[in-house]
Formats: C-alpha cells, structure tokens, sequence
C-alpha cells in the first residue's frame, strides 16, 4: 500500500511590497518537509509578471532551501504570462503550464495541471484527456454546481463566471481528486459526482472578503484503493481577518452590545484583524452609543491584532420618545417573530415613514 500526500494551495499572489505572502510560502513548504509531502500550487503564484520578474531570485532560492519537496504549478489568469520564456525555478519545481493541459506522473499519481486559457472552454480541454490511471486534475476555474455554495456567492458578488467547468466534465472514474484555484476568499470542500473537490483559498488574507483562518489542503490519497482523505491545514503564521456584523432595532441596544462584547472575547487572537459593524436604529443618542464602542475598544484592543468597530446606527431617540404611535409600532416590531432581516427592513421603512410625516 503506498499513501501519496500533497499540500494545495493556490493564488499566493506574491508581490514586492507584501513580504507577508513569502513567509505564507515558506511556511507552506516547511509544513509538506514535516509531513513528507509534495505541493501543488494551482494558479497565481504571482500577482503580476513585474513581480515574478522582481522576486524570481527570491523564490528560486526558497524552493532550492526546500529541494526535497517537489512543487507542481500551474498558471492562472494574473500570472498567465510569467512562465513564456522557460523559466527555472528549481530542479524541485515543475511548471504545467502548456495548453491547453500539462501532464506528469508523480509516484504513481497522475497530475494533469489545466491552466486558465481564454479562447477555449473548460469543458473542451478536459474532453480532450484521456484519464487512463489515477489522476488528480489541477483547475484554475470556477465549478458550477450549487454543491458550492461559496463559489456561487462569489459569481453572484463579483458578477463573473471565469474559465467554468461543471460536475459532468469531471466525472471520470479515474479522477479521484480535483484541487482548484481562483477563489480568495476561503477553504471550500465540494463532494461531486463520487470525488473531493477543493478550493483551499489564499493562504494570506487579499481583500476585504477574504474572512476566517487561512489554511490549505492536506491531500493523501491511497495508491491501492483509490481513497482520498483530506484535512484543512490551518497556517499557524500571518494576519487574518474576521469579520461581523450586527443589527440594532430600538430597545435591544443592551443586549447587543453585550452579544458583541460576548463575540469579541470569544474570537481573540493577536493574529487576528477583527471588524464589527454595528447597523440599525436605536432609542439611545449617539453619545451612548459611542461610549459603548469605546469601552469596547479599550477593553479588548490588545487581544487582537487590530480592532475595528464601525458604528453605522442612526439614532431616532426624540422621535421615539415624542411620539406614543411610533412607539407602538417599535415595540410590536420587537415582539415579531419573523426573522431579523425582515425585521430590520420594516423598521427602516417604518421609522423613515413615521419621520416624514411627523416631522
């Protein structure tokens, strides 16, 4: 019985300015020499062609201070044009980057690597291989299946549906795992057509939206019986942001300004960007309301690595207070049983409403 292991990561989206992402890297590798296992790294390795030329240098000598991990990469779509010219990284490292795929045997292990192309479809490529073994296929696209639901919320956001492929075109026997790249924002496991399918995330925080630990996958799949395990790997090293938000309605200020503090000393970790948004209308002026963040703040601001909270609430304590009929209204609301975004709505549109014509 021979067990093949594999770290897969993707879009690293190293850059000059950002030194953070080399040490995501290099923490990477350090992890598959621990546990014996090769890497793959499924698209966007840079963020640009200048930034490959700048660090190319800098990253050769950090694969050669790792020989004996071997690296498999293929291009994405910010990187597409970094490796024309034959580029070498390392004996250690092989790049698939031929189109429309590239394939290599590894221990008994197909790895087919499909780079991001643009005058093909996803589907026609991976009509064109012929799986006749154990193989793992390396993807920088998106899955459309409503299995993933983080990559649906991601189309749906940004509007895109980038080099697709759907669960039919992956649906060889032979293909018992799939690891994806171009989705930043988290680790993603998609169970499709019988097979594991991952989106790991970027191992550093990008953007805004990119919430929650980093991590990436620790892939071992079984020679002998074709089975596929898999574990998300936390990185142990880096900032990482978290993000919630938190909905106000007039008279349940107390109780959640103490569900955040509640939250804030639940999730404290010096590693940690946190941001709170606080949104809604309160019966309390706003100078309350500020001092509450602000002992918030003070309180727990050495727990994290920084510490955000947003008050976006509007106070309507005067129409409130001055009016029996709105006050009615707020305290039927309260009682409702319907669920907080509806809530939420109908108190917008209610006070507003009330405010027009009270004024």
């Amino acid at each position: 019985m021979q067990k093949v292991r594999f770290l897969h990561t993707s879009d690293v989206h190293l850059e000059s300015k950002s030194p953070e992402r080399l040490d995501a890297l290099i923490w990477i590798l350090e992890k598959a020499t621990i546990i014996k296992a090769a890497v793959v790294i499924v698209g966007d390795l840079f963020s640009s062609a200048k930034d490959a030329r700048a660090l190319r240098g800098k990253v050769s000598e950090i694969f050669s201070l790792y020989s004996k991990v071997k690296v498999f990469i293929i291009p994405g779509f910010d990187d597409k044009d970094v490796y024309v010219n034959g580029e070498w990284f390392g004996s250690n490292v092989k790049l698939l980057k031929n189109s429309p795929y590239t394939e290599i045997n590894y221990q008994g292990v197909k790895i087919v690597g499909v780079p991001h192309q643009e005058k093909i479809s996803l589907s026609q490529v991976l009509n064109k291989i012929r799986f006749n073994g154990l193989s793992i296929l390396l993807i920088y696209g998106t899955l459309f299946d409503d299995s993933a639901q983080g990559v649906r919320k991601s189309i749906k956001e940004n509007g895109e549906n980038f080099f697709p492929f759907f669960p039919d075109d992956i649906a060889n026997e032979n293909v018992v795992y799939v690891a994806m790249g171009h989705l930043h924002s988290g680790f993603e496991l998609i169970d499709c057509k019988g097979k594991k399918l991952c989106y790991p995330g970027s191992p550093i925080s990008l953007g805004e939206s990119d919430v929650g630990l980093r991590k990436v996958a620790q892939v071992e799949i079984d020679t002998d019986t074709r089975s596929v395990d898999l574990l998300e790997c936390i990185i142990t090293i880096g900032a990482y942001k978290l993000r919630k938000e938190f909905v106000i309605l007039p008279g349940n200020e107390d109780k959640v300004m103490l569900s955040v503090a509640n939250y804030l000393k639940q999730n404290r970790d010096i590693r940690a960007d946190m941001t709170v948004e606080l949104k809604g209308f309160t019966r309390a002026d706003k100078n309350w309301m500020a001092k509450r963040v602000e002992n918030l703040i003070d309180r727990d601001k050495e727990s994290f690595h920084s510490l955000k909270i947003n008050d976006n609430t509007a106070s309507y304590k005067q129409l409130i207070e001055g009016h029996t009929l709105v006050q009615e209204f707020i305290s039927r609301m309260e009682s409702s049983s319907v669920n907080s975004d509806v809530k939420y709505r109908a108190v917008e549109l209610g006070i507003r409403a009330f405010e027009k014509e009270l004024s």
